[in-house]
C-alpha cells in the first residue's frame, strides 16, 4: 500500500527542487513521445497526469500549440510551480488524484503521464479513470518507474536488517511490473496496447549522493511500514557500507531504473 497523504507531502516538499534532481526524467521525454507516436496525433485537448513541474506539458504545448492542455497532481506546490513555468493561461491545473478523477466522461482526446503511476494504489482503477475520460479512439501513453528500480538500495537495505536484526521498517518498494502494467491496461478496455520495459543505470559519487537526489525529487519512502525508529541511522550506516562493497568502483556507485512504456487506445 501507498501512503497518499505522505506522497503529497512529500511532492510539496520537493517541488523547488525537483527540475535540479529529475534530470533522467527529462532526458527521457522524447523517448516518451517517440514511443506515443504522437508526431501522428491531432489531440485537440490533453491531460497530463501528475503534472508536476509541467516538463512534460509544455514539450506537448509546443508541438500541439492550438491544443487545449489541462494537468493534475496531487501536489499543490508542484501545481503552482508548473502554472509560473508555463505563463498565464498555456495550462488549465487541478489538483486531484488519478484514482478519483474529478472530470465528465469522454473529454480528452489524449492523456499522458511521466513517472507518475508508481505512486498509486490501485493501477487498474487509475486505468479505468483513465479510460473514462478519454474521447473514443483517445490515447493514454506513460512512463513509470518499475519494480527493479533503485535494487541495489533495496538490497543493501534488507542486507543491513538481516545482519543487525532490524525489523521495525520496510525499503522503499515500487510495486509496478511490465506484466502488471500490460495486465491492467488490459483489463480497463485498453485497445492496441503496446508496452515495454528497460533497465538504465545511473552514476552518482556515494550512496548520500543518490539518496539526497531521491528526496529532491520529493521521492520519499511511503510505505505505511517505514522506518521512523531511532534505530534507522544504524541501518543507514550499516547499508551504506554493503553499498560501496557490493556495487562500488572507481570511487561512484550504479543505481538501477527500470523504466516501464506504456500506450493504449480506447
Amino acid at each position: 500500500m501507498i501512503d497518499k497523504s505522505f506522497v503529497k507531502k512529500s511532492f510539496n516538499a520537493g517541488a523547488a527542487t525537483y527540475d535540479d534532481n529529475a534530470g533522467l526524467q527529462r532526458r527521457l521525454l522524447e523517448s516518451l513521445l517517440d514511443f506515443a507516436g504522437c508526431a501522428r496525433m491531432k489531440p485537440g485537448r490533453i491531460l497530463d497526469i501528475g503534472i508536476g513541474t509541467a516538463n512534460l506539458s509544455l514539450r506537448l504545448a509546443g508541438m500541439f500549440p492550438h491544443a487545449r492542455i489541462y494537468g493534475c497532481d496531487l501536489a499543490e506546490n508542484m501545481l503552482q510551480r508548473a502554472g509560473r513555468k508555463a505563463g498565464q493561461g498555456v495550462l488549465r491545473l487541478f489538483a486531484s488524484d488519478v484514482e478519483n478523477l474529478p472530470l465528465r466522461a469522454g473529454t480528452f482526446d489524449c492523456a499522458a503521464s511521466s513517472f507518475t503511476l508508481q505512486w498509486l494504489n490501485s493501477l487498474e482503477g487509475a486505468m479505468q479513470e483513465v479510460i473514462r475520460v478519454l474521447r473514443p479512439e483517445g490515447t493514454f501513453f506513460f512512463s513509470a518507474f518499475g519494480s527493479n528500480t533503485f535494487k541495489e538500495l533495496r538490497a543493501c537495505y534488507l542486507q543491513a536488517c538481516t545482519e543487525t536484526g532490524y525489523d521495525q521498517g520496510e525499503a522503499l518498494i515500487v510495486p509496478l511490473t511490465h506484466a502488471s502494467t500490460g495486465q491492467a491496461m488490459q483489463t480497463s478496455g485498453f485497445a492496441d496496447i503496446t508496452t515495454e520495459s528497460e533497465q538504465i543505470i545511473e552514476y552518482y559519487d556515494s550512496v548520500a549522493d543518490l539518496v539526497h537526489s531521491i528526496k529532491g525529487m520529493g521521492a520519499r519512502n511511503a510505505s505505511p511500514r517505514r522506518n521512523r525508529t531511532p534505530g534507522v541511522r544504524r541501518i543507514w550506516r550499516r547499508m551504506v557500507e554493503r553499498y560501496e562493497e557490493r556495487y562500488g568502483s572507481g570511487g561512484r556507485i550504479p543505481a538501477t531504473y527500470e523504466v516501464i512504456w506504456g500506450r493504449g487506445v480506447r
